[in-house]
């Protein structure tokens, strides 16, 4: 019984890992194309370079996720790690929220100060 859990939960890690790994890939061709599209446009450049940044957090934090689920050995641990992954995912979330908004907020004044001058 041991041994099917402990496979159960090696192949739950794996699949997840493998769901990560897809994800990432396309998200990675997504950002690629808005950074050639937006070549003309530094501002646009910028933004996609902080969202892409906290993509790959998320992803990373993914892959660690779906390495702990494959060394999990009973249904206790994974409701700990899944806790954890909550909690970490929240927390990570409030961050990534704020960067993004600074960022934001940078590119409409550079946009925004230019214009107001010319007026």
């Amino acid at each position: 019984m041991d041994d099917d859990l402990e496979l159960f939960f090696k192949d739950l890690g794996a699949t997840v890992k493998q769901t990560v790994e897809l994800a990432w890939g396309v998200e990675e061709n997504c950002f690629s194309a808005v950074q050639d599209a937006m070549v003309g446009m530094p501002w646009i450049a910028e933004l996609n370079s902080k969202a892409q940044s906290c993509v790959e957090q998320q992803f990373d934090a993914g892959r660690h996720y779906a390495d702990k689920l494959s060394h999990t050995k009973d249904f206790r641990e994974l409701m700990r790690i899944q806790t954890e992954a909550w909690q970490s995912g929240l927390i990570a979330f409030q961050n990534q929220a704020t960067v993004l908004g600074n960022a934001y907020a940078k590119v409409v004044a550079d946009v925004v100060n230019p214009l107001a001058k010319a007026a």
